[in-house]
């Protein structure tokens, strides 16, 4: 356990009862397993110095690591110096909330069965204009898109850039609060109602710094743990050659086709 793990389950009489039950649990079990000689199986054997290995090789790394990395990484430096460097990450694109009432057509939708729907979207569109219905009960109602239906027909804050080109288009085009007429495409008819357009906006440092910062620790991670990789394969190198690795395979192709 970390420290705040730690510290939480001590604070809490019934949690540390339920830790120890666990433990318990977790180590009669083991017992049971060694009584039956689970140990001996040479799958299980392997399986136990394969964890074990990965467990020191995790251990090795961290330590490493810790040691190279400077306890102040990233600097505010550092971050400031990523963030003017790449502005162009943290710009947040244009996005526009989206409603719609959607009808699917199926993979055997002929021209009659979609003038249908069609019709139908013009006579939801007209009350809808007249005041006589309510977009999101109808769409609660009738709409044939599961995720926004349960939502009044809602489908989100989108970016405009991720729209499909037979929605994109006529939905920046609709004033705010205005309703589409019955719009095709391949999955259906949609009715579309427009509602704020948010315009492209760059974040400002406080706004990401500390997303940058676990950026440039993982970066980092990654190149320390593929330099410490590189040093141990020079000073404690395992002897592979392509005959070597050819023969490997051929012996556990054959061995799985057995």
């Amino acid at each position: 356990m970390n420290q705040q793990e730690r510290e939480k389950v001590l604070a809490d009489q019934e949690l540390f009862k339920q830790v120890i039950e666990s433990e318990a649990n977790n180590r009669s079990t083991v017992s049971a397993a060694i009584a039956n000689n689970l140990v001996e199986d040479r799958n299980v054997e392997f399986l136990m110095r394969r964890g074990a290995e990965n467990i020191m090789r995790e251990a090795y790394l961290n330590r490493l690591i810790s040691s190279k990395l400077p306890k102040d990484f990233p600097s505010d430096e550092q971050v400031a110096e990523y963030f003017e460097s790449n502005k162009g990450q943290f710009i947040v694109p244009e996005r526009v909330h989206v409603w719609q009432i959607f009808f699917k057509k199926t993979d055997s939708s002929d021209k009659k069965e979609t003038a249908e729907l069609k019709k139908k979207a013009d006579g939801i569109i007209s009350e809808l204009n007249k005041g006589k219905k309510d977009y999101s009960n109808i769409a609660l109602a009738q709409s044939e898109h599961e995720q926004s239906r349960a939502l009044g027909g809602y489908m989100g804050l989108l970016k405009t850039s991720d729209l499909i080109p037979e929605i994109k288009e006529p939905i920046l085009k609709l004033k705010e609060g205005e309703i589409s007429k019955p719009i095709e495409s391949q999955a259906g008819i949609h009715i579309l109602k427009r509602g704020k357009i948010l315009k492209p906006e760059t974040l400002e440092l406080p706004q990401v710094e500390q997303q940058i910062r676990q950026l440039l620790i993982k970066q980092a991670n990654t190149q320390l743990r593929n330099a410490i990789f590189n040093q141990a394969r020079k000073e404690y190198p395992q002897a592979l050659s392509d005959n070597k690795l050819e023969e490997w395979r051929l012996r556990l192709k054959t061995k799985t086709a057995q």
